[in-house]
Order: C-alpha cells, then sequence, then structure tokens
C-alpha cells in the first residue's frame, strides 16, 4: 500500500529526486558557435516550459474554480506564479512565497504558496528538499504552526482551509517536515481536532448532505494525517494521543453507512472520504509496536502509547466487522469511474485488515470468531475471486496482459496476506473455514472453496511468457499462503473425515513443485516454495480438528514431492548452493524428511539417494557446512545458518559418510602415484610448513577470523568413522 501520497492531480505516483544537471563543458576556440547554439536551445526549452506551465494553470484554474470561488484572484495569481517560474528557480521562488504568506497572512499568498507547490509536485521535484533549503528551522516551525492554526480559525474561509490542508499534505511527504510536526507538538493535534470538527458537521447533517466542502475539507485532512503517522512510531504515537483514531473510525463508519444505503447525495465526494479514511487508519495501524485491540474492542486494559481510556470511548469510535464485510461486498458501479472507486477503497480496506491480522491473536479472534457462517472468510475469498476473474477478462492471446498483472498484483496482495495473517493465528483454527468458505463439489468430490484453485494459478504467474516483479512478489505471497493452508495436511478427525488440507494438497502442491523445478523462477519464489512444502510434509498435531495426524498419508504426499520431475536437481545445485540461509534450511528440511521417512521402500530410497548423489549433494552439503563456519555468512545467516549446517553435517554422517570414505581412498592412491613418479629435488620443509618472514622450523602462522569448517571431518560436526579411524 501506498504509505505516502501528495496531492498532485490524479494521484500521480511518488517521486524522486530529479537528476543532476550536466556542467558546462570548458571553453575552447569554437566555444562562440556552440554557446549561441545551447543558448538558442535553452531558449526554446523555456519557452516550451512556460507555455506548458500555462496551459496547466488555466487547466487547474478550471477544475478548481470551486475550491477558489469568492477569492476573485484565481487567473491573476497563476499568471503571476508562472512569470516568476520562468524568471527565478524554484528555490527562490518557493522561499519568497513562504516569505509573503508569513507576511501578509492573507488568502492571496496563500493561495499562491498552494499553487507553486501543486505545480513543483506536479512536474516531478523534490519540493519539500526545496523547502528545506530556502526556509530556517525558525521559519519552518512558524510556517506549520501557521498552517495548522488555519484549519481551526473561525475566520478563515474553507477554500483557505483547503489550501493549508494540501499545504500539509505535500509537506508531509518528507521525513524531515513529519519530524518537525512531531516535534513541535502543536501540529498534528491541531490537524486532528480539525478533523473532528468536520466529522461531527457530518455526523449532524440530516439525510446525508451536508456540504460538500466540509467533506472535501475532512478528505483531506485525513489524507494529512494518513501521510504523518507512516513516517514514525513517534508520529502514530502522538496522533493515537491526539484522538486521530476515534476521529478516523468515526468518519468510516459515516461514510461507509452513507455509501452502503444508498443514502448520500454525494457519493463521488463521500466515496473519497471514506477511502482516505481507511487508507489513514492503515497508516495508523502500521509497524510492529502498534496494537490492533484499540482498533477493534473497547474491554482491552492494556496502555497503548498512553491509550488507556478505551473504555469511555462511543461505539462509533470502533472497527465493526460487519462494516468491513460490508464494504468488501459492495457492488461496483455501472460507470467506469465509480467502480474504480470502489475498487479502491476495496483494496484498502483490505490494507487495513492485513495490518491488524498481523498483530495481536485477540484481534484476529475478535475479527473471525463467532461470525455467522464464517462471513469474513467468505468475503475475502468473494473479493479474490472477483479480482482474478476481473484479470482474466483482459487477456490477451490467451495471456494476462501486464497491465492486468500490476491492477491484480494492487488489489490481490492485501487480500492475500490477510488470508495468510489469518491462517497462521490462532494456532491455525481458521485454515478449515478458508478452504470450505462458499465450497462447491470441487477436487474429488469433496466441498471445497475456490480459494486453492486461485492461490495456485497465482503462483503459476511467473512461468507465463512477460516475466514482471510483479508477477514474482504475487507469487511468493501466495506461496506463503499456501503453506499456511497446508499445514494440516494428514490429519483426520476421530470420526476418520480427512481435514480439508488434504484435498488442497492435490491443487497446491503440484503448482509449487512446478515452480520450484522450473529453470526461470527466482530464488525467492523458490525459497517459498520449498518452505510451503516443508509445511505440508512437516507433522502437524491437528488439535484444531479433533483428531490426529496420518503420517501414511502426508509420506504418500511426500513421496509424490520426490518424484516431481527436476525437483531434487534443483534442491542440490540451486537452493543448497545459494547463499542463502533461508534456502539452504528448506531444502535439507526436505531432504531431510525424504531420507528419514522414506525408508519402508529398499529400493525406492536407494534409488533416491543414488539420484541425490548424481546431483552432487555432497558437495552441496559441505558448502553449506563450509559457509557456517565462515564468519561473514554466519553473521548474515544467524540462527538459520547454525541450523542448516547442523542437518547437513547429520545427512553427511549417516547417508553419505560410505561415499566420502571411497572418495578418500581414492585421493589416497592418487597420491601413492603421485609420490612414485619423477619430482625436482626441494629442500624438505619442517613439519610446521612454510612461514615467510618467520624463523625456519616454528610453526605456521594462523589465520584469524577464519574458522575450521565442518563436513568431512571438519571442525565440530567430526563424522563417526573419522573419529574411529582416528582412535586406532
Amino acid at each position: 500500500a501506498d504509505t505516502k501520497r501528495t496531492n498532485v492531480p490524479y494521484y500521480a505516483p511518488t517521486m524522486s529526486k530529479p537528476p543532476h544537471r550536466i556542467a558546462p563543458t570548458k571553453a575552447s576556440q569554437l566555444s562562440n558557435r556552440r554557446e549561441m547554439t545551447q543558448r538558442r536551445s535553452e531558449i526554446s526549452a523555456q519557452i516550451r516550459k512556460s507555455k506548458r506551465s500555462e496551459r496547466i494553470a488555466r487547466r487547474r484554474f478550471i477544475n478548481s474554480s470551486r475550491d477558489d470561488c469568492g477569492s476573485g484572484s484565481g487567473a491573476s495569481t497563476s499568471t503571476v506564479h508562472m512569470h516568476m517560474h520562468v524568471n527565478m528557480n524554484g528555490t527562490q521562488q518557493l522561499g519568497l512565497l513562504i516569505q509573503t504568506f508569513l507576511d501578509s497572512n492573507s488568502s492571496e499568498s496563500l493561495n499562491e504558496l498552494q499553487q507553486a507547490l501543486a505545480g513543483s509536485m506536479e512536474q516531478q521535484h523534490d519540493t519539500a528538499s526545496l523547502l528545506l533549503e530556502c526556509t530556517s528551522p525558525q521559519v519552518k516551525t512558524v510556517l506549520l504552526s501557521r498552517l495548522a492554526a488555519c484549519l481551526n480559525t473561525a475566520a478563515a474561509t474553507t477554500v483557505d482551509k483547503l489550501n493549508a490542508s494540501r499545504i500539509l499534505i505535500n509537506l508531509a511527504t518528507s521525513s524531515e517536515w513529519c519530524a518537525s510536526m512531531v516535534e513541535q507538538h502543536v501540529v498534528l493535534p491541531e490537524i486532528v481536532r480539525a478533523l473532528s470538527s468536520c466529522v461531527a458537521v457530518v455526523a449532524q447533517s440530516s439525510a446525508w448532505s451536508a456540504d460538500v466542502d466540509v467533506i472535501t475539507l475532512a478528505e483531506q485532512i485525513s489524507w494529512a494525517i494518513g501521510n504523518v503517522c507512516s513516517d514514525s512510531s513517534e508520529a502514530r504515537m502522538q496522533a493515537m494521543d491526539s484522538g486521530a483514531l476515534e476521529a478516523l473510525i468515526r468518519a468510516f463508519n459515516l461514510t461507509h453507512h452513507a455509501l452502503t444505503s444508498n443514502a448520500a447525495q454525494q457519493t463521488e465526494v463521500f466515496m473519497g472520504f471514506c477511502r482516505n479514511s481507511v487508507w489513514a487508519l492503515s497508516n495508523l495501524a502500521r509497524g510492529h509496536e502498534t496494537s490492533a485491540l484499540p482498533f477493534l474492542c473497547a474491554s482491552t486494559s492494556s496502555s497503548i502509547y498512553g491509550y488507556t481510556d478505551a473504555g469511555k470511548r462511543g461505539d462509533d469510535t470502533f472497527l465493526r466487522r460487519e462494516s468491513l464485510m460490508a464494504v468488501l461486498l459492495m457492488k461496483n458501479q455501472h460507470h467506469i469511474h465509480e467502480a474504480k472507486a470502489v475498487d479502491e477503497l476495496k483494496q484498502e480496506v483490505c490494507w487495513l485488515l492485513a495490518y491488524l491480522t498481523a498483530k495481536e491473536d485477540e484481534a484476529v479472534h475478535k475479527l473471525c470468531l463467532n461470525s455467522v457462517d464464517n462471513r469474513l472468510c467468505n468475503a475475502l475469498v468473494s473479493h479474490l475471486e472477483y479480482t482474478w476473474n476481473a484479470a482474466l477478462e483482459q487477456k490477451v492471446s490467451g495471456t494476462v496482459s501486464n497491465d492486468a498483472i500490476l491492477t491484480l498484483a494492487a488489489r490481490s496482495l492485501p487480500i492475500i496476506r490477510t488470508i495468510g495473517n489469518i491462517s497462521t493465528a490462532c494456532d491455525g483454527y481458521f485454515v478449515s473455514p478458508f478452504l470450505s468458505a462458499g465450497g462447491t463439489a470441487g477436487v474429488s468430490g469433496h466441498n471445497l472453496s475456490l480459494l486453492p484453485d486461485i492461490i495456485a494459478k497465482l503462483i503459476l504467474l511467473p512461468l507465463e511468457s512477460g516475466m514482471l516483479p510483479e508477477r514474482s512478489a504475487l507469487a511468493c505471497e501466495s506461496a506463503w499462503v499456501a503453506g499456511a493452508l497446508l499445514v494440516d495436511a494428514g490429519v483426520v478427525d476421530n470420526t476418520g473425515k480427512e481435514h480439508p488440507s488434504n484435498f488442497a494438497s492435490v491443487v497446491l502442491c503440484p503448482a509449487l513443485c512446478r515452480v520450484l523445478s522450473s529453470h526461470s523462477t527466482k530464488l525467492e519464489l523458490k525459497r517459498e516454495a520449498a518452505f510451503a512444502l516443508w509445511n505440508t510434509v512437516a507433522k502437524s498435531p491437528g488439535a484444531n480438528y479433533g483428531g490426529g495426524n496420518d503420517m501414511q498419508r502426508t509420506n504418500m504426499i511426500l513421496r509424490d514431492i520426490a518424484s516431481f520431475d527436476g525437483l531434487i536437481p534443483c534442491l542440490c545445485r540451486t537452493l543448497l548452493t545459494a547463499a542463502d540461509a533461508d534456502a539452504n534450511l528448506a531444502a535439507l528440511m526436505l531432504i531431510s524428511s525424504m531420507l528419514t521417512r522414506l525408508q519402508a521402500d529398499a529400493a525406492w530410497h536407494e534409488l533416491l539417494q543414488r539420484k541425490l548423489s548424481e546431483e552432487g549433494i555432497v558437495d552441496s552439503l559441505d558448502q553449506v557446512c563450509d559457509r557456517a563456519s565462515s564468519s561473514y555468512y554466519s553473521s548474515k545467516g544467524g540462527d538459520s545458518m547454525e541450523q542448516a549446517a547442523n542437518i547437513a553435517a547429520d545427512l553427511i554422517d549417516d547417508f553419505f559418510a560410505e561415499e566420502i570414505l571411497f572418495d578418500d581412498i581414492d585421493d589416497d592412491q592418487n597420491n601413492i602415484h603421485a609420490s612414485q613418479s619423477f619430482t625436482f629435488q626441494v629442500p624438505p620443509v619442517s613439519a610446521g610448513g612454510f612461514n615467510f618472514g618467520c624463523h625456519h622450523g616454528g610453526p605456521s602462522a594462523t589465520v584469524q577470523g577464519v574458522d575450521q569448517g565442518r563436513g568431512r571431518g571438519r571442525g565440530k560436526a567430526l563424522p563417526a568413522w573419522m573419529q574411529q579411524q582416528q582412535q586406532r
């Protein structure tokens, strides 16, 4: 989700710093002709920019006529602004406009400053950095205080408040300006107080016919709060203490009720306000230190950011499960722009759910437990199905287009992440409801939802033509969700009824094996697929299904995975040799399960072991041990690297010790033949070896920082057969 947004037309994307200007060349004998040519080019470019800026100014003046009504200076202000843009650089222009506003405090100067900031943002300039260059700390403090106070000044017009809020939105895209707002301890509370006032006015309006300008102002203020809250935990703490949570939730409850009940006379304006309030709430819920309980219930007694008055809040200041589900189940409008607005609102609600479900299990219980017929699970699965079908409608030559993939990734990621968070919470209690949500007769005639089928198709997206980073990112998230849904594979209840994960494995495991064995998929996706397969075959307690684990069924799945064409080479030559501790660990756990649990069929187990040897597993295991002994890789891998090295050393000891012994015997025979051949006479070397710069005969210098490696008898993972030989 977008963490920060700028107030520019059509929701322009986040901007980056402009490229540095090309330095002028040195003078030469032909410099006059070159200078004249360059000057003509610069003048032509300046004229084109001036005309383009004037066209933009005229267009903006026409589009914002409602905001500028009553000011009487719309056209003249734009003209003055464009002439200043031509005759001076951006820093000088913004500095002059800021000083003019601070001196006069007039509506005209405020409007000029807002137009200059919006024009700079639209031209992809780093406006916040320009403002930092032209303002001192004292000026910055006065400017922020003046803008925040304008939002709550009774004498200020609605147009002035709109301009002040839009300036604050653009300033809050910079971390430096956000830090200044938090440090003053008055700016953010003033902004929150202005939002509370606007929400109170909207709530008192009859028949949802509130003033459009008030709703638009509330939308802009919630936008500014969202930008500030996305910056740091200190900003979120101050916003919570200032009452931003109650104001934003009350705004969402009001607007969503107006939209879902078709009572809003200004649907488009209410839609924007509802979307921005949900988006600001999602930014407020970011971070590991934020609790989800203040968002959902008043029963918590824990102090969250000094927030202990949850019991004093009204019912309209908490998120209700029914309200969130009502948004997810909203029907799209017939008009294109209205349908897009509804999809964007659903997307923001899914991001809010993704952040809330990533917190305490109690929050997941509050959202999902005691829900009639698992309505939230059904709503999420239905919304994911709708999003996937919308992407399929844009197929080109039988392949989903890149534009459709971009839209699919943006709208599906929060849904998939929410499903994964809920599935992994509460000891997997909600896995079965997800797999049975809206279930129809599917795999093997069992009542299974469409979720496994959609997840499998999302996992296989990178195998289609036209590789995009969005495809791989979406497939990685889907593989993670697949692992969460398959964790109960092999579980049966007391009556012999199998868990839905058993039937979902028939759809998901082949998709995971395909991306894992493919040569075109990235390492990140292979790693997630390997972990998902490991979750499938690992022993599950099955406590939430009232039964036990059928290891025979799980071993059958494991054998099918091991027999998949191209999977063993990928494990040995790709995942084990990668400088990625997590990828090494996932591959080693799969290989260890295959070798230790599939020994009932001796012939098949011998064939598996021979195939692993042909793929060079001994050398790969040795590399894992060596990387764990290296200080560089061990510091990066952490506990995963240590665990992977231990598993690799155990596999060498238990299954490949004889192969290493035969290799060592061959090496000894080669050394014997080499000693019998002709050699040049070399002076004898002491047992200590060569020691350059030291006395002859002394011990060789030990290289510091390099430990002895593991595997093949080196270091602490010394195989048992080598210990026996040393004792002899």
